[in-house]
């Protein structure tokens, strides 16, 4: 009887094809942060991993980013003996696994601070490998169509994956190079993830009509279409992007009017803005993402009636604003190192009460996000809205990573919500060349 028992483990082991590292779970403090970090490291795209939340890919390898447990921040395995306690496990019943120990190396080296608290292996045939580790007496203590998750201690689980990894259908509107292989939420911005367009030729064009306003203190009213790259027809179906399917800027030419707002769409697709404005120059920033299409942001330079001056005049003369600025009761302190050119930049914001001094931590949601960005440069040849790198949203800070294209000085104007007022907060900062 022994020795037929013995066979038939044998047998089992012989017909499992050896397994390959799949992925590591780490346990970190902030999902995003640890994510971004990665990726810029590993030279990896952020993504959703399927059933099992963000991750880098690098290459045919994945770190997974779980939020650690702050009743146990110490749990998990140190990712540096991790992978030999899994690999350790999975010998001991009779499995072989092929990864190359620089492969493994590589991904504890490069990923942020954090412990291990899940290996992933993946087999062409998961299940001889299931039925393998069932023959010696070992169940998972959970498993689903895709996974086997076996407890190896109380700071250890293995997996057992499936090797074929479903394609990319979702993208965020916000953050495109975070995707995913079915509906999900990005964990950058926390919007949901829509579905990845079939690629279009061409730039959408954007039809902009100024005209003198009827309604009493609107000085102006913008109509503006959206026009397809292949056929030029006016879209008339957008996604919702940060709670609405149009947002539009309006800078003024020498950088002293910022104006965020939000059109209506009329029939025939036209979107129409009612705005305050005076007679003069602007520069009008779309924002948007035509169904079926790729986000967009689209310039357009206008006059509004009644403007009788120069066109083209010099760009205004910034200089760097002192880094807190006082707005509403609260004071808004822009705390940076130095911003250099096509790097990712560190723009953290921190809000306090004014008269006290205290941190304000009761910030709300503003069109979804902790905050929004603009910034321009001088000449208004450049526009970037960006949106926080974390999803924090209550205070005191709000962080963005943008990348800024060119040294010079740059406008900017934060926005951010409190008590259900919107506040707006410019700065100026200079960006250093590469």
């Amino acid at each position: 009887m022994l020795w037929l028992v013995l066979g038939v483990l044998m047998q089992a082991a012989q017909a499992v094809p050896d397994l390959q590292l799949h992925h590591v779970h780490i346990k970190v403090a902030d999902q995003a942060a640890a994510m971004n970090a990665a990726a810029e490291r590993l030279d990896g795209q952020r993504l959703i991993l399927q059933g099992h939340g963000p991750a880098v890919r690098a290459a045919d390898r994945y770190v997974v980013f779980d939020l650690a447990d702050t009743a146990a921040p110490d749990g998990g395995f140190p990712r540096s003996s991790a992978y030999d306690e899994a690999l350790r496990w999975m010998r001991s019943h009779g499995l072989s696994v092929a990864t190359a120990a620089a492969d493994v190396e590589r991904l504890a080296s490069e990923t942020p601070h954090g412990r291990v608290g899940v290996v992933a292996f993946s087999s062409p045939a998961p299940r001889t490998a299931i039925d393998a580790l069932r023959a010696t007496g070992v169940e998972p203590v959970e498993k689903t169509t895709d996974t086997a998750r076996y407890r190896v201690s109380a700071d250890l689980t293995i997996e057992i994956v499936s090797e074929t990894d479903r394609p990319d259908t979702h993208w965020c509107p916000m953050h495109p190079a975070v995707r995913a292989a079915g509906a999900s939420k990005c964990p950058l911005c926390g919007m949901d993830m829509v579905p990845i367009p079939p690629p279009k030729v061409g730039e959408y064009a954007l039809d902009v009509a100024a005209t003198q306003g009827t309604d009493k203190g609107r000085g102006v009213t913008l109509r503006l279409a959206v026009r397809d790259p292949q056929d030029g027809a006016v879209v008339t179906s957008f996604l919702n992007v940060h709670e609405r399917p149009f947002h539009v800027f309006i800078v003024s030419r020498d950088l002293s009017t910022f104006v965020h707002a939000h059109p209506e769409q009329r029939s025939g697709g036209v979107f129409a803005l009612d705005q305050a404005l005076a007679p003069g120059e602007y520069m009008l920033i779309a924002d948007f993402l035509p169904s079926g299409g790729t986000p967009q942001i689209v310039h357009r330079a206008i006059v509004t009636p009644g403007y009788s001056g120069s066109l083209f005049n010099e760009p205004p003369k910034l200089a760097v604003t002192p880094a807190e600025q006082t707005v509403d009761g609260l004071r808004v302190r822009l705390a940076t190192a130095n911003v250099t050119a096509l790097r990712p930049a560190v723009l953290r914001f921190l809000v306090s009460d004014a008269a006290t001094g205290a941190e304000v931590r009761d910030l709300e949601p503003y069109l979804g996000a902790a905050g929004h960005l603009l910034i321009v440069n001088g000449d208004l040849t450049s526009a970037l809205h960006g949106h926080p790198a974390d999803t924090q949203t209550s205070g005191p800070g709000i962080l963005f990573d943008p990348v800024l294209p060119k040294a010079g000085l740059y406008k900017l104007w934060l926005q951010f919500q409190r008590k259900g007022r919107v506040v707006t907060v410019p700065f100026v900062i200079e960006v250093a060349p590469l």
